[in-house]
Formats: C-alpha cells, structure tokens, sequence
C-alpha cells in the first residue's frame, strides 16, 4: 500500500511542478503573444489535444492491468501496444492536418501552428513503455524524464520570450519537448529491456484490447470533447482575440485542478478500506471528502469576484482584461469539478463505471447545445456559462436520475448545505482522534 500511495504523490507532484512552472511561463507567452495570437495558438491546440487523446485508442487501463496480471507476457502486450499507437497515429495525424486545413485554410498561421503540434501523434508509439513503469508502481522514474524534459524546455521558451523570437519558435519547442519526452522514455526502456528491440505483431492481442477498450475511448473522448469544444466553437463563432481572452480565464480557474486529484488519491486506499470495515464510516469519510474540496472551491470562487479583475490585469495586463468577467463565472464551475472527481472514487469503489461514461455524455450534449445558443447572443460570457451548467448536470444530474447511484447524489447535496458541515467534521476528527479512522 505504502507503494501505491508513493506513485499516487509522484503523479501529484508532477501535475503540481508543471501547473506552477506553466503558470509562470505561460503567463509570460500569452502577454507576448497578444490575445489574438494567443487566440490562434488556443485554437490549434484545442483541435490537436482532441486527436492526440484518441492516440492509445482507450488502451491505457486494460494494459495495465494485464501487465500487472502477468508479467510473462510483458514483451507480447507492449508490442501490440507499439504497434497499435504507431498506426493509430499516423492515421490521426493524417485526419487531423485534414481537418485543420478544412477549418483553417485560409489562416496560414494557425495551420502551420496546428501542423508543428500534431507531429507528436507521429511518435506518441514510443511513450508505450510508461505503462510498463505505471504496471510496477514506479512511475516515478517516468515523472523524472517528463519533468526534465519540462523544464529544459520551459527555460527554452523563456529565452525565447526574452529574445522576443517569432511565434513559430515557441510552438517548435513544444514539438521538440515531446520528441524529447517520448525518445527518453523508450531508451531508457530498452537499456534495461533489450530484447524489446526485437519486437513482433500480435493482432489477437490488438483486437482483445479494442474490444475491451472501445467504452473507455468513448468516454475520454467524450471528456475532452467537453473540455475543450467551447474554445473551438469561440474560435469558429467569434475569432482568434476572443478565444485567446476565453483561454486565459479558463487556464487560471483550471490551475487549481491539481487539488481535487491529489486529496482523492490520498483518500482512495482509505476509502476501499472502510467500506470492507463499515460501510456507514465509509459514507462519512466520503462526506467529509467532499465537505474539504466543495469548502476549497467555495473560497477560491468568492476570492476571485473580489481579485479576479486584479489578478488578471496584474498577470496578463489590460489586453486581457475582459478575462476577469469570465473568470468570474467560469471559477464556479470549479465546485461541480470537485464535488465530480470526489464522486468518482465513489464509482470505482461501487464497481459502478459505466456511469461515468454516462455523465460524460450528458454533460458534453447540454455544453454543445448551450455553446450553440449562448455564444452568438452571450460571447464568451455565454461560453463560461454554457461550462458551468453542463458541469452541474455531469456531476450531479446523473446520479439523481439513476437509482443505482442515488446514494452519491444524497452523498453531494448533504455536502453542499454548509449547516451538515460541523456534524461531518465533528465525527471525522472524534474518529481521528481515537485512532479509528
């Protein structure tokens, strides 16, 4: 166990030092880039993410999980694995330059940015042996290789930005810094796995981790549909300096997301400890879960209607002004982020994951269609709400209108009437203080 919780707090610590690094520098593109150009470079990268998320083909947690269960067919499931990213990713690279063309035609400088960052779909094969390091719990030494490329990088750009270097300069660091990432990360493999090299196509093994896969790709595409569709439907709707605006808002309220994921990494092994005990201690540390993130995000969504014209003016300067109004809205999406990551320690627990998928559905539908009304008449305004209600409905719909998981709606809204706070806070600290936690 002891283990495991290390790995959950290298991942923790990994998405902290590029959240604090990238907050640093990114601020510092985003005031040299201007709102349009930042707009451009948003835009591109919205699309890219989307096809390189379809890359592993929702492959990750099935092979895991093999490889755990049988280490002796360790070189057959990487080898598939290999093989199944290298194909995958020329055929989306392919899609995606085509689409990007479509969209963006007659914009040369967002094509070329959107060009140089969907070169790593390419090579994306090579970043296979990560899931043998997630499979042994040592993570740790693929958070080593991706934060020094990280931080190489980072200092690249930073002497970009003091040399005042084209546009197209950054977006080849961010080409070069994965090339980086994924090459070391497969040789340091190899070094130790040398029979690797000699490496052979097993399609029966290719087909078994499709079939199983097929709900989970459905459901990460569905996510990042969700996350990113309203930057591209702005990009489409409204231009490059609204998006460019948009993004800053969303960057800052989505910097704190580091948070929920490492409070509920922390909580899980606990959690499926206490439901094996008692499942009503289970329930109460799953309430005061949710009391800590909902309290969190309760503050930093009051802070930021004070700060947030303050914070955006001193970070990213008055071009970006406008951010503030949407940030203001958007921030309070942030409860219904924390309240859905605690609620899904809830779902793996209860074996009851195919409801994910459903929430994730539910909520891209709702912002498709509130992105499709609210931004012609709102703008980005419309688009920050359009996220907030479609948050809402995810996390909190879904198990209202589902039987089978009722008990995690009861769970949220008990959570959310600050008066229930004192009696989940008292029994929690009695239970520590007696040691039965």
């Amino acid at each position: 166990m002891k283990k495991i919780i290390q790995n959950s707090l290298w991942l923790v610590f990994d998405k902290i030092l590029k959240s604090l690094v990238g907050l640093f520098v990114g601020v510092w593109i985003a005031r040299y880039f201007g709102p349009e150009n930042f707009g451009k470079f948003s835009y591109a990268n919205s699309l890219i993410v989307l096809f390189a998320t379809i890359v592993p083909l929702g492959t990750e947690g099935f092979l895991v999980r093999e490889l755990v269960k049988d280490e002796d067919k360790t070189k057959e499931l990487l080898s598939a694995s290999f093989f199944l990213h290298l194909f995958s990713g020329i055929f989306l690279f392919v899609f995606a330059c085509l689409i990007l063309y479509f969209l963006k035609f007659d914009d040369d400088l967002t094509f070329h940015i959107g060009l140089v960052l969907a070169v790593p779909i390419l090579f994306r094969f090579l970043s296979v042996p990560r899931y043998f390091y997630e499979a042994q719990t040592e993570i740790k030494y693929v958070v080593y290789i991706e934060n020094i490329s990280f931080l190489i990088f980072s200092g690249v750009r930073v002497y970009l930005l003091i040399n005042k270097s084209h546009i197209l300069y950054f977006i080849f660091s961010f080409l070069f810094e994965s090339l980086f990432s994924y090459l070391s990360i497969f040789l340091f493999y190899i070094r130790g796995h040398r029979s690797f090299t000699r490496i052979s196509v097993d399609l029966k093994s290719i087909l078994a981790a499709l079939k199983e896969s097929f709900p989970i790709l459905i459901a990460s595409l569905s996510i990042i549909i969700y996350m990113k569709i309203d930057q591209l439907m702005i990009g489409s709707i409204l231009g490059d300096a609204p998006i460019g605006i948009y993004s800053v808002a969303v960057r800052l309220s989505e910097f704190w997301y580091f948070i929920p994921l490492g409070l509920t990494s922390s909580f899980f092994p606990t959690l499926i400890a206490k439901k094996i005990q008692s499942r009503s201690e289970y329930l109460e540390l799953l309430k005061f879960l949710h009391v800590v993130l909902i309290f969190i995000s309760l503050v930093m969504a009051i802070l930021i209607q004070f700060l947030g014209k303050d914070i955006i003016s001193w970070l990213y300067g008055s071009p970006y002004i406008g951010a503030s109004d949407v940030l203001k809205v958007y921030i309070w999406s942030g409860i219904f982020v924390f309240i859905g990551v605690a609620g899904g320690n809830y779902y793996l627990i209860e074996e009851k994951q195919s409801y994910v998928l459903l929430k994730s559905l539910a909520g891209l539908i709702v912002n498709i269609v509130l992105n499709f009304i609210w931004i012609p008449l709102y703008g980005v305004i419309g688009a920050a709400f359009a996220t907030l209600v479609s948050q809402l409905v995810a996390s909190m719909f879904i198990p209202l209108f589902f039987r089978e998981v009722r008990e995690l709606f009861y769970i949220q809204t008990f959570s959310l009437f600050f008066w229930n706070w004192p009696s989940i806070l008292f029994s929690f600290f009695k239970r520590w203080k007696t040691g039965t936690l």
